[in-house]
Order: C-alpha cells, then structure tokens, then sequence
C-alpha cells in the first residue's frame, strides 16, 4: 500500500461524471476552496452534530444534502456536502466546521425531491440521491452522482489519500452505479450509441491503486459477419479467454470454442480464429433429459443457454456464479450442472478449470 495510508485509512470516492468516455474528460481533481464554498459549507452544517460516534445521510435541517460523523472509518468527523451541485468535503476541527476542498470539473446531479429541469437542458438522472458510502477491503467509498447522458450515467471511482485532499488513483464505470461484490469493485463499460458491446470489472485495491482482477464481457458486432464473430471474454488475474458458440448438431447439443487470448478492457472487433490459432477448449453440451442447446446463448430465450454462460462466467473468472446477470431484474439461471452431461476437451489447464467437478481458482 501507499504510504499515506500506512495507518489503514483511505477513501476511495465513485463519481457518476458526465457523457464523455473517461478518456475524454478533463482532470477532475480535489481543489482548496474558495472562501464563498467555506462560508456556505459552514451554513449548511450550522448546528449539525460533530459526533464520531454517529453518522447521518440525507437532507438536512438547513436544506442541505449531507454525510456526517466518523462516515470514513478514519475516527475523525467528516462531511461531504452538495451545495448547488458543488461537492465539498469538510472535518471537523477543534470547535468548528472546516471546508478544506472541492472536486473540481464535475457537479453533482440527481434526482431531488422537486426535480423539474426542462429537459432541453441536460438529460434526467437517474440517482436518488448526491453520494453514499461503501467499504472494500477497510478502506472507505464514496459515490457521488453527476451528469446523466441519453443512453445511461457514467460514474468514476477515485483513491483518495488519508487527509482526503489528493487523488491518488481512479477508475471508471458506466450504467452500472459501482457497488461492492464477493469483496470486489464491480464497475462497468461499454458503447456509448450503438448497443455493439459491454463489460463488468471486479477490481481490488492493490499497492494504492484500483486493479481489475477479473472480467466478463460481450461483444456483438454492429455488421455481424462469419469473419467477425460475436464473442464472449473473460479475464482472470491477467489471463484472458474468448468464447466462441460453435456448431449446434440436430439432436440439440452444442460446443463452446475458447481461446486463450487477452483483449484490450474496451473490447473491439476481433477476427475470426484461423486454424492455425491454438484451441484453448472445447466444451461440449448434451442435454440429460432431452433439453435442446441448439440456442443463441446472447438471446437469453431459455435457462440452457444463459445456464451454460453462467457456468462458464463461473469457472473462468473464478467468482461465485450469483454474479452473472447481477442486475435485480434478472433471475439466476438453472444450474448447467442439472440439467446437461458436460465434456470438457484441450489443454490439461483448460480441463482442469472447465471440469463440472468442484474446483475454485
């Protein structure tokens, strides 16, 4: 770890930032403020309770929406105030209120109660509230919501030192609001217009910076070709794996072709394997009870395929498979296990790892 954060304490702040790809936007950084941010900062905290012992979450008496009391796990009082969209972090310090800086180049946008923004000036957000924490392996979270474009909301999440004054090092995500998994950041990415391709990172923080450990995505190429395939891929601690849906039989039975291949994290097109291109595995499915394979896995028109694609998220990333389709409007596939006879074909690693038997990586 850094050694700011020698004594255990860190922030790690998730923004929801604006339309532009985090590549794009301009450098959102933590500035001192201004004596006009101090003075409002110290109204919208006028009488609020400076207690380590406590914390609070919402709008306060004085109209303002605030996090108080000890919300980083640091022993020492803190806020995060939205004032007019503005976010600010303050301490408290001796026997007052401090507004000590602001995040620059971003404001705060949500869905407050009253919420009546004519549309033509920006698109509605979709966050009911300005920030919340989170926790990942001790170290303290905050979301804090901002610009929404047409299609979703994109969010960042920022590694802050102990003092909460630098940012030390940030990821990004969009659609999904960044959230904490089976010990892991969940964040996602995908295109921006045309609906060609998405991804989900599990990240940990590891020497004071937010590493992703594992992923699973899915790309489908706005002109589909047989030279340009749809694929699935899948990372784990560095190893990277494509999946191809291979040839159904009459009978109803299917195969998956993996490659063992890495791929940037903003998947692209990619050209069809060649021969020459070493398989990976091969895995091949035939129902136990008459069930047919002979499906478009990307469809998710019945339990065998999205069963199939849960089992193989399962095994080749190494996370528990109640991940897969983690959104609440999804249910958890059957267990592929249950339901088909499954013979895995390749490399002595690739059977290893694809066995139905119970093997955690």
């Amino acid at each position: 770890m850094i050694k700011a954060i020698s004594h255990g304490i860190c922030l790690v702040v998730v923004l929801f930032c604006t339309s532009l790809s985090a590549q794009d936007r301009p450098e959102i950084k933590l500035t001192a403020v201004t004596p006009e941010l101090q003075a409002a900062a110290q109204s919208a905290l006028k009488g609020i309770s400076h207690s380590t012992k406590t914390a609070s979450e919402g709008i306060n008496k004085n109209g303002v929406y605030a996090i108080t009391g000890n919300i980083f796990g640091d022993g020492h009082c803190r806020a995060v105030l939205d004032i007019k969209g503005t976010v600010v972090l303050c301490s408290w310090e001796k026997d007052r209120w401090d507004a000590s800086v602001y995040f620059e180049n971003f404001s705060a946008e949500w869905l407050f109660p009253g919420w009546n923004r004519d549309l033509s000036e920006g698109y509605k957000p979709v966050s009911e509230k300005p920030f919340w924490t989170l926790r990942l392996q001790g170290h303290s979270l905050l979301a804090v919501a901002t610009e929404a474009d047409k299609y979703a909301q994109d969010y960042d999440v920022f590694l802050l030192d102990d003092a909460c004054r630098r940012v030390v090092a940030h990821a990004d995500s969009y659609r999904l609001a960044p959230e904490i998994r089976c010990d892991h950041l969940v964040t996602e990415d995908g295109s921006r217009r045309k609906a060609i391709w998405g991804a989900q990172y599990y990240s940990r923080i590891e020497g004071g910076k937010i590493v992703v450990k594992k992923s699973w995505g899915e790309y489908v190429p706005y002109n589909e070709s047989e030279e340009t395939p749809d694929y699935y891929y899948a990372s784990h601690n560095g190893d990277g794996y494509v999946i191809l849906w291979g040839d159904n039989d009459e009978k109803g039975s299917s195969e998956c072709v993996i490659y063992k291949k890495n791929l940037p994290m903003r998947l692209e097109m990619i050209p069809k394997p060649g021969r020459e291109e070493k398989i990976y595995a091969k895995v091949f499915l035939t129902g136990k009870h008459g069930e047919n394979f002979n499906a478009d896995p990307s469809l998710g028109s019945s339990d065998i395929p999205e069963g199939t694609l849960a089992y193989l998220f399962e095994k080749l990333t190494g996370l528990p498979r109640k991940l897969y389709r983690q959104d609440s409007e999804s249910r958890q596939p059957k267990a592929l296990e249950s339901c088909a006879i499954i013979r895995i074909v390749g490399e002595p690693e690739a059977v290893k790892i694809l066995s139905p038997k119970i093997s955690k990586r």
